[in-house]
């Protein structure tokens, strides 16, 4: 701390001249004692992008509607006459909206550009009407060409016979399943008529058993010479057994053959899907208009 005896220090004003003059900016002490050399155009400050007086970039004008013009273009003919109408539509497009839209289209350096670009699509159209570039764009080469002599799609048609195959097979299964279902119901038919049978053949014989002293002797006699009842519920268990073993095989193949439909039908529908992928691939690898146009140009300029 300072001492009470030693004078005060005096601070130091700033005079409202100098305020004046500087005008709002004041030198630091680091900028007085720096210097700095700049070379070409770092002298320049950035310009901040809020300053008045910087290029006004305009956004450009919206696109127009979609138009189909391949909708008006017949399916059945063969793809280079499609494209020559697509082409010849689009151009004719373009010189009508020129012609009935003349405002859409400012530019003060060219007053002539609309009828400079009328000039120029209709030259290109008349190129390509009396030129061949669509027709050489479509054009095979000699290695397509020996291929079209061939069976067209060998693995469709494989495909195709492996569908045949399948639906075959599948009405084949249906068939015997269908057949083994009613021979499964008249099993299980004559199962109930036997069961019912022996219900009615064992109470007469249970009748009889219970009550064996009440009969006479000519009665006993005529019992004495028919099967014992011992014998008659082993020979109906056997049957019941033999019986049930046929049940369950027939089940058992029916399962069996239901198993082997489903598989078959599964089987098929991995085949459809397989051919619809191909079938939707081969109409992609055809290309658009636009590339088909782009390799034409392409070819006409390399020839």
């Amino acid at each position: 701390m300072a001492d009470d005896k030693s004078p005060a220090r005096k601070k130091r004003r700033s005079s409202p001249n100098t305020e004046e003059e500087d005008a709002g900016f004041k030198f630091s002490r680091q900028s007085r004692r720096t210097t700095t050399y700049f070379k070409g155009s770092a002298k320049k400050r950035r310009r901040s992008s809020f300053v008045h007086g910087r290029k006004e970039r305009k956004s450009l004008a919206p696109p127009s509607s979609k138009i189909n013009l391949h909708q008006n273009i017949p399916i059945g003919l063969p793809p280079s006459a499609r494209l020559r109408r697509l082409f010849h539509a689009s151009l004719e497009l373009a010189i009508t909206k020129i012609k009935e839209q003349p405002n859409t289209i400012k530019l003060e350096e060219y007053p002539d550009f609309q009828e400079e670009a009328k000039d120029v699509f209709e030259q290109l159209q008349r190129i390509v009407l009396e030129s061949d570039i669509i027709d050489e764009a479509f054009q095979l080469s000699s290695e397509d060409k020996d291929n079209d002599n061939k069976l067209p799609n060998p693995k469709n048609q494989q495909l195709e016979e492996n569908a045949l195959n399948c639906q075959t097979v599948s009405k084949r299964l249906q068939l015997e399943s269908s057949k083994w279902d009613e021979l499964l119901n008249s099993c299980q038919q004559l199962q109930d008529i036997a069961k019912q049978e022996l219900q009615e053949y064992d109470d007469p014989l249970k009748s009889n058993e219970e009550c064996p002293d009440f009969l006479s002797s000519n009665q006993h006699k005529l019992l004495s010479g028919k099967p014992t009842l011992k014998s008659v519920l082993d020979k109906l268990e056997k049957v019941k057994h033999t019986s049930e073993l046929q049940v369950d095989m027939v089940c058992q193949t029916a399962s069996n053959l239901k198993q082997y439909g489903d598989a078959t039908e599964t089987h098929l529908q991995q085949q459809m899907g397989i051919f619809g992928t191909k079938s939707v691939q081969v109409i992609e690898d055809m290309g658009t208009p636009r590339t088909l146009i782009r390799g034409g140009l392409k070819h006409h300029q390399m020839n």
